[in-house]
């Protein structure tokens, strides 16, 4: 639990600071990073070696989905 707490302190964290500079555009910080890390256990919890996409496969899709959930839009030309 005291982990558990610490990482999801972490990502809030990381939410935060983009927030700050700008990168990030989330408005809810804590449902945000809850998302995120319950895409990370959810990989762990269905991969299995005989799965037809490779680890590096899925770390590609699923690292653009979370900058996808929290990226700031570009700004306009």
């Amino acid at each position: 639990l005291g982990l558990r707490k610490e990482i999801d302190q972490v990502v809030a964290g990381v939410l935060r600071d983009g927030l700050g500079t700008g990168e990030f555009a989330v408005t809810d910080v804590p449902a945000t990073a809850l998302a995120l890390l319950s895409m990370a256990i959810d990989v762990a919890r269905w991969y299995a070696p005989d799965v037809r996409r490779t680890p590096e496969a899925i770390e590609a899709t699923y690292g653009e989905l979370a900058v996808r959930l929290a990226r700031a839009p570009a700004p306009s030309a």
